[in-house]
């Protein structure tokens, strides 16, 4: 069961898992590239994990489709872009857009975005009745199905109360950890599974930056190797997140790592099939 603040819409309920395809509208940890925006991937066309500043890198008929996003916790280059995702997307579609986030994710987003001082209160526009967003609360270890793929949410180890999530298609699976420090969490999680094709995953920092890595709950290359050796296997593992100001230090550092699996830098622009 999921435990939600609104009735599920009905796409939960669709038979099926389906080929799927992920793509990358935003992967950055920081502003400072225009190409290059922040944390953002579109699911099959209809579900975004995350509405970073990706979101501006997608154009009206894209935002249209977008019928559910999963958010993986409260900051801004996480969140960003949703009230303009809101707003865009009440012009050309009636039905709502249903926002999957924890209660705490959920609640912050209440009192500071959409309140009618930051953001108007979508939650009431057009009216109460016939909004253009509605929240559904999610839980960790709680599957839900949207898209034609299997979404589990899992707990890893941020600042504020953050999930990631594995994604289950008919052909694969794919796991994205959000913002983590070091956590048995997600080794656990994806040790349990039969084959796991790929892992998008942060490094923030440069090695250089490790005291503030570990003060801010984030992973540098040395961190993330620690991380990684948890890890039995996987097929393809891509970093992310990556600070603009020092991403050629830190890129240099995660190229220098060695691993019985192959260990590439994301980026903007690409379409992962699983």
């Amino acid at each position: 069961m999921i435990f939600s603040t609104v009735e599920q819409p009905d796409i939960v309920t669709l038979k099926g898992v389906l080929p799927a395809s992920l793509e990358v509208f935003g992967c950055s940890g920081s502003v400072g590239d225009p190409g290059n925006g922040t944390s953002c991937f579109l699911l099959n066309q209809d579900v975004l994990i995350d509405a970073g500043s990706g979101v501006m890198a997608m154009n009206t008929a894209q935002m249209s489709k977008i019928n559910h996003v999963l958010l993986t916790h409260t900051h801004l280059d996480h969140v960003s872009g949703l009230p303009f995702l809101v707003e865009s997307r009440q012009h050309s579609q009636a039905s709502p857009l249903y926002v999957y986030a924890q209660q705490k994710t959920i609640d912050v987003l209440r009192q500071h975005v959409f309140n009618d001082l930051i953001w108007p209160d979508f939650t009431a526009i057009p009216s109460t009745e016939s909004p253009a967003l509605k929240f559904v609360t999610i839980q960790p270890h709680v599957e839900l199905m949207l898209g034609g793929a299997i979404l589990i949410p899992f707990a890893v180890n941020h600042s504020v109360p953050t999930l990631g999530f594995v994604i289950k298609s008919s052909s694969g699976v794919l796991a994205i950890s959000s913002d983590t420090y070091l956590t048995d969490e997600l080794s656990q999680v994806l040790n349990s599974m039969v084959q796991v094709d790929h892992l998008i995953i942060e490094s923030s920092f440069s090695n250089k930056d490790k005291k503030l890595s570990e003060l801010t709950l984030h992973l540098c290359p040395s961190l993330l190797a620690t991380q990684l050796n948890k890890l039995d296997t996987c097929r393809n593992v891509w970093v992310s997140y990556l600070k603009e100001w020092d991403r050629i230090q830190t890129e240099r550092e995660i190229e220098d790592l060695e691993f019985n699996f192959p260990l590439k830098l994301l980026r903007q622009g690409q379409t992962i099939r699983f």
